[in-house]
């Protein structure tokens, strides 16, 4: 299965929810709860959050969000690690940051010899045509991008979690 990522939209009172009371995360995390919209961004998170902050792990908010971002909701582990929350205004203002990059930003930045000298999950980049890894990449920011944009427009925040 690998590692992957999901993003869930949540009202700014179900994150503070959840901060106060972190095993409520485990009903989300089971579907337990219908208003929640989950997005997942499955294996493409790692190449995403690279070609954003041009980093493997770090980077620079509000870019930086996919593995750095937010606060630990408690220490219960999701599968690796604990699930992180963004509020509202986080999350506004990485729709923001998102909104002068598209495809072509993306294939710009997109090196999958660096890609792979950097040990970018999924370990794709040197075992794919390049056209095809590109595509994996840029679909799936496209759609964390207008999921992101949703979330910010409806004044959500996002609970971030990797399994």
């Amino acid at each position: 299965m690998g590692m992957q990522l999901s993003l869930y939209s949540l009202s700014e009172q179900r994150v503070d929810d959840l901060l106060a009371d972190p095993p409520l995360v485990l009903d989300i995390l089971d579907g337990d709860e219908a208003d929640i919209e989950e997005f997942e961004l499955d294996k493409a998170w790692h190449a995403i959050h690279y070609l954003l902050t041009g980093s493997a792990w770090e980077g620079e908010p509000p870019l930086n969000f996919i593995c750095q971002g937010g606060q630990e909701v408690g220490d219960i582990d999701t599968g690796y690690g604990p699930a992180r929350a963004l509020g509202a205004d986080a999350v506004l203002d990485i729709a923001n940051a998102l909104e002068g990059i598209d495809a072509d930003t993306l294939a710009q930045r997109f090196d999958p010899e660096e890609m792979e000298k950097q040990d970018i999950y999924p370990s794709i980049w040197s075992t794919e045509p390049e056209a095809d890894a590109l595509e994996f990449c840029t679909a799936s920011f496209m759609a964390m991008k207008d999921f992101i944009d949703r979330t910010a427009e409806r004044g959500y925040g996002i609970l971030i979690c990797m399994r």
